[in-house]
């Protein structure tokens, strides 16, 4: 039982495997990019984040619009407030929280159970966009610049050199994987699949943010497996019985069009015949 638990966990975590591949495989080649090309990749997590965030409530599935989100606040704090070098003071301590920060919103999401989307709103999303707002606004009032000698020294010693995270937020990165990982094994949700591989490509992201385009393209990819996910997630419900896994009826009539109609049309002549 676990075994097959664990083989179907993995299956699971293909398409974000793959996503996370090609993000590191681009990354690569990405300082080799003309400028203006530069300028679309960075605006491309927007227009995907929003597209996700549509998509989501469009087909009513609350915690991929929630880790939608969540990835696209994340991304956006980064724009807004680090594109300057991390020696600064006021940077680097804004950088810590935010690694702290994202991990435990992810860590939150997992353990939400899915209530759809609410049209009337949802307070978690409410929750996740004001964590960011604070973050940055505390940073925009120069609060940060004097908060670098109270940080503890586990936030401030990198865990491996030369990676940019600290001891503190590997451990959380650790933890929140670990929680994806034993939720996903319970559940067996594509949803789940997602979340993890959502933190993991956080925290490789975060690791290696002194590179070019490294924000960019690790949020490129994990937008796109939200939006794999919705979309999968919607043919399976319409086309899939969740008792038995098995195709259904809609799945039945959508392969065999013609066969459908040739019953519809002796239907309506034995019922016809019958009249007379």
């Amino acid at each position: 039982m676990l075994a097959h638990a664990f083989t179907k966990s993995l299956r699971l975590l293909v398409p974000g495997i793959i996503t996370l591949i090609a993000g590191i495989l681009l990354q690569q080649q990405a300082a080799a990019l003309p400028l203006h090309y530069k300028d679309i990749v960075t605006l491309l997590p927007y227009v995907l984040g929003v597209i996700s965030l549509i998509l989501a409530m469009s087909f009513n599935q609350g915690r991929l619009f929630l880790g939608s989100l969540n990835a696209l606040c994340f991304y956006a704090a980064i724009q807004a407030e680090l594109q300057t070098s991390l020696n600064l003071p006021a940077n680097f301590v804004f950088f810590s929280l935010l690694c702290l920060l994202f991990p435990a919103q992810q860590a939150l999401l997992s353990l939400y159970p899915e209530r759809g989307f609410s049209p009337a709103g949802d307070p978690r999303a409410a929750i996740i966009i004001f964590s960011y707002l604070l973050l940055c606004g505390l940073k925009y009032t120069q609060s940060f610049a004097g908060w670098i000698s109270t940080l503890p020294s586990s936030m401030v010693e990198l865990a491996y050199d030369p990676l940019l995270l600290n001891q503190v937020s590997l451990a959380v990165f650790a933890a929140t994987l670990l929680l994806n990982g034993y939720l996903l094994m319970r559940r067996q949700s594509l949803v789940d699949a997602a979340m993890l591989m959502m933190t993991l490509a956080a925290a490789v992201m975060l690791a290696f943010f002194a590179q070019p385009l490294v924000s960019a393209l690790f949020a490129c990819s994990a937008l796109i497996l939200l939006l794999f996910t919705t979309l999968f997630n919607s043919y399976s419900m319409a086309f899939i019985d969740e008792l038995t896994g098995l195709p259904g009826r809609r799945a039945l009539k959508t392969s065999l069009p013609a066969s459908a109609s040739i019953t519809r049309w002796r239907w309506w002549m034995w019922t016809i015949s019958k009249i007379q």
